[in-house]
């Protein structure tokens, strides 16, 4: 069983762990972007070329999603980590997630149509299936059903978790670009630190 965790306490150490990583994380974040906008920019030709780059972007996107998660879970677990973390590909990963983010939300909308109130409980019971596949190697089922199982007794603080990050980022927003260079990338490792504290390293 998770050790138990506090909003305060996560957040906090989600600071402690951004600091020292900031340069790193703002040259992947830039890599990043660079890489979506060639890839927005080539899908803009139109016809079969234009389709093709569209397939090739949500491939390439998911897999800078989930080479980002494993960047950022190494950086929590305390791991050196290099560039070429971020080009993590392994196509069952890939496919894994691409079809439990559609199972995600089917089970978000069903639950949204059940009085708004059960999607929300659910968004928050299987929200953890990304980094369970990235982090334990899960199938399809395996991850809803460990993210399940990571956050029984903890929707609570995270929904209110949620909230607060969103609160940060909006007013980080609010007062332009350079204070979300510094709460996008708290947001990431706080995430990504509280899911260890609810999942510890398998073995």
């Amino acid at each position: 069983m998770a050790e138990a965790w506090t909003i305060n306490e996560v957040m906090k150490q989600g600071w402690e762990l951004t600091k020292p990583n900031l340069k790193k994380l703002w040259a992947w974040y830039g890599l990043i972007t660079v890489i979506y906008i060639g890839f927005g920019l080539m899908s803009q030709t139109g016809g079969m070329l234009g389709s093709l780059v569209s397939l090739a972007n949500m491939v390439v996107n998911l897999m800078l999603s989930l080479g980002f998660t494993r960047v950022i879970l190494k950086i929590v677990d305390g791991k050196a980590v290099a560039v070429g973390d971020l080009f993590w590909f392994e196509a069952k990963a890939i496919w894994t997630c691409l079809a439990a983010s559609i199972l995600y939300g089917l089970i978000v909308l069903g639950g949204l149509f059940l009085l708004i109130i059960p999607g929300i409980i659910w968004a928050i019971m299987f929200s953890l299936y990304q980094y369970v596949i990235v982090d334990r190697g899960a199938g399809i089922r395996e991850s809803l059903s460990l993210s399940r199982e990571f956050t029984r007794g903890s929707k609570g603080r995270l929904l209110v978790l949620g909230l607060v990050i969103a609160l940060v980022n909006l007013g980080a927003a609010l007062l332009l670009v350079i204070p979300l260079i510094f709460s996008i990338p708290w947001s990431t490792m706080t995430g990504v630190y509280v899911y260890r504290r609810l999942a510890p390293k398998a073995g």
